[in-house]
């Protein structure tokens, strides 16, 4: 018998975790609250679907120089990534903590050319799977 299915019915078992879905859920209302207020930042990255990278811009040239810009500058407490028709959502200070150790990236399109970091999508991932199993409490064996 499949998993969630009783005598061939299905048997959706919402109540499996029910605060990690009001947590998701809050966090999905916070992203569309932020679009409404501007605290969350939308970039549209179609190159990571080629690359597997999200870039993340943290300076561009400008008057000859780079200035700070992008996640240096923003004050949006979530960015959110659109990749055709899939969106990633990242809060802003998790971005910020993992820009130290990504690799060095340049966009040369548009006027205003940028450096910033790249984000393979497979590390957030990853990154997120090891704080959650982290975070989970030891299971105690069974008497």
């Amino acid at each position: 018998m499949l998993a969630g299915s009783r005598m061939g019915q299905r048997e959706p078992r919402f109540d499996l975790d029910p605060r990690r879905g009001q947590q998701g859920e809050l966090f999905v209302s916070g992203i569309i609250s932020g679009l409404q207020n501007g605290t969350t930042e939308v970039k549209t990255d179609d190159e990571a679907s080629r690359t597997g990278n999200l870039y993340i811009e943290t300076e561009c040239l400008r008057s000859g120089a780079y200035q700070p810009s992008g996640l240096s500058t923003t004050e949006a407490d979530t960015w959110a990534f659109v990749i055709h028709d899939v969106m990633l959502a990242v809060p802003t200070k998790r971005l910020r903590e993992l820009l130290p150790k990504l690799p060095r990236g340049e966009c040369k399109r548009g006027s205003h050319p940028t450096r910033g970091r790249l984000l393979p999508i497979s590390g957030l991932i990853a990154v997120t799977r090891r704080e959650a199993m982290s975070a989970r409490e030891p299971v105690e064996a069974a008497s």
